[in-house]
């Protein structure tokens, strides 16, 4: 039975490890001159579009499977989720359990909405973010898209693929085009639709990957073309027009991914290459999930924290250092807690999606 599994490519854990730490810099510096271009927002999208290739790769090449008879579309279907509660799940669920004991009242009264992936949505409604819980928004999305991804990449037959996954990117940036135009809401990008133009660039890159066709359009050398638009797209959004960015920020996010599938060199390639950033891509989910925790709990341990107190005593409340030192100091705590979530929480669980 011949078996199809996208290989290990290193790179993109570097990738990562710089994408989260754009949206790091978001929340712990946030209102700084570091701030003036959207770190937050270029993270998180480069994640969806990276999310939108690799799940979309494992999904194509279940789909051969299914059609060379090798595997049923159940077992396809079985196979995908479980090994998405395995890596996503347990840690999501530890941490909501964590942070209700420490003090339920960061919720405000919305605990529903983070146990069923629904705080996008919650921030759309109240039109405001959930102070160290807003991070979480984006996991929504991520789940709100495996909940109906597979199902569309199994039944649409494989000659409409390409015609979907373009149909699916010029709604989403029709909606980010239009939306602007007919609502006032400042959130309009915390919808799941906002997303579907990064997934489907990530998507339509594992469909040329997966299936050996060649479109112009992801050809690497256009990432040349792209960088001045992109800057120009940085400039526009410092001067309050957005359109543009969030336009092309998806597109040249998949050129960068797909550059790194042939392994990017030189002074480039050092830096990706690099065991420690490498390392800090391989943990990131659990420094994504941990990190707007950190000011907060640090604030208490101060005794600084007034909107929402934990019971621990005040350790740190003598402790005055500048931003630059404080900085440091809830990243290598960021990272102490990343680490040991990793080797004793998220990696035994990791290592039984072998098994599906």
């Amino acid at each position: 039975m011949k078996e199809y599994k996208l290989g290990f490519i290193s790179q993109l854990d570097s990738f990562r490890f710089f994408a989260v730490l754009l949206v790091i810099l978001s929340h712990w510096v946030s209102g700084t001159i570091v701030n003036r271009i959207p770190n937050g927002y270029l993270g998180v999208d480069f994640f969806f579009v990276l999310s939108g290739f690799l799940i979309s790769t494992n999904l194509f090449y279940a789909k051969k499977s299914i059609l060379d008879e090798n595997l049923t579309t159940q077992k396809a279907l079985f196979n995908f989720y479980v090994r998405r509660f395995l890596r996503i799940f347990p840690l999501y669920y530890l941490v909501l359990f964590f942070i209700w004991h420490l003090n339920k009242h960061v919720f405000d009264g919305h605990v529903g909405w983070y146990l069923f992936y629904g705080s996008n949505f919650l921030i759309f409604l109240k039109q405001s973010w959930q102070e160290s819980l807003s991070h979480f928004w984006s996991l929504a999305v991520e789940e709100q898209f495996y909940l109906i991804w597979p199902f569309l990449i199994f039944l649409i037959p494989v000659r409409l693929i390409k015609q979907f996954l373009v149909t699916t990117i010029l709604l989403s940036m029709a909606y980010k085009i239009i939306m602007p135009l007919v609502s006032e809401s400042r959130f309009n990008d915390v919808l799941t639709i906002s997303a579907f133009d990064a997934f489907g660039l990530g998507a339509l890159l594992a469909y040329q990957k997966v299936y050996g066709v060649h479109l112009r359009l992801l050809e690497v050398k256009n990432l040349k073309y792209m960088l001045p638009v992109i800057l120009i797209g940085l400039l526009l959004w410092v001067n309050n027009n957005s359109i543009l960015l969030a336009l092309v920020w998806p597109y040249f996010s998949m050129l960068l991914i797909a550059k790194s599938l042939t392994g990017y060199k030189g002074i480039s390639g050092g830096i990706l290459n690099n065991p420690v950033f490498r390392y800090f891509g391989k943990i990131s989910y659990g420094i994504y999930v941990y990190h707007n925790f950190i000011p907060w709990v640090i604030r208490c341990l101060q005794g600084k924290e007034t909107k929402y107190p934990i019971a621990i005593k005040p350790l740190l409340i003598d402790w005055h250092p500048v931003t630059a030192v404080l900085m440091i100091f809830q990243f290598c705590v960021l990272i102490g807690i990343a680490t040991t979530s990793w080797f004793f929480f998220e990696k035994p669980l990791n290592n039984l999606k072998r098994y599906f």
